[in-house]
């Protein structure tokens, strides 16, 4: 399930239609992946201000160090207060109009900004555990490229799964600033 944020917003904030799929290069999704998100059901949700919101879980098999895109559309004004900036991978923002259920986004304007978006839960198999890395802009990757993966909980992961250890994941949850 995604978590979506108006945590910081003063006035509601309505989703009309959100997906995710696996990402296939930039703002391109395998369309096979392409799964709707709903909430309670319905696909449109209105999140109060200063409130989360989770989608309903969706079937989606993500394998590790998979990217996965999540597309929303905003029918309405949505100032971006509930944000992750500097997110080290871009973000597409597209013209006017749903086209959560496009294949990719020509001409979209690419940002480091995560709007919205504040986690996804995932199920993994019993016996698996998860690491998190807890700490400042350095934990976070302040500094490096965009889709670089420089930071030491990405090579964390890469080093143990390069070991065969595939029963751990690491979850960055560096803050920068």
């Amino acid at each position: 399930r995604v978590r979506f944020s108006n945590e910081f917003g003063t006035a509601p904030m309505t989703i009309a239609s959100a997906r995710i799929a696996l990402t296939e290069e930039g703002s391109k999704i395998r369309m096979a992946t392409d799964r709707a998100l709903t909430f309670g059901g319905s696909s449109k949700i209105t999140i109060p201000a200063g409130a989360p919101a989770f989608s309903d879980p969706v079937d989606i098999s993500v394998k590790p160090f998979a990217e996965v895109s999540i597309s929303i559309y905003l029918p309405g004004p949505a100032p971006a207060s509930s944000i992750h900036d500097q997110a080290l991978h871009d973000s597409y923002i597209s013209g006017p109009g749903d086209l959560t259920s496009k294949a990719e986004l020509p001409g979209a304007e690419a940002k480091q900004t995560w709007y919205f978006l504040s986690g996804i839960d995932m199920a993994a198999p019993a016996g698996n555990a998860t690491i998190v890395a807890f700490g400042d802009s350095i934990t976070q990757g302040y500094g490096a490229k965009s889709a670089t993966y420089i930071d030491y909980p990405t090579q964390l992961a890469q080093r143990l799964a390069a070991h065969g250890i595939t029963s751990l994941a690491v979850v960055n949850q560096g803050i920068s600033g």
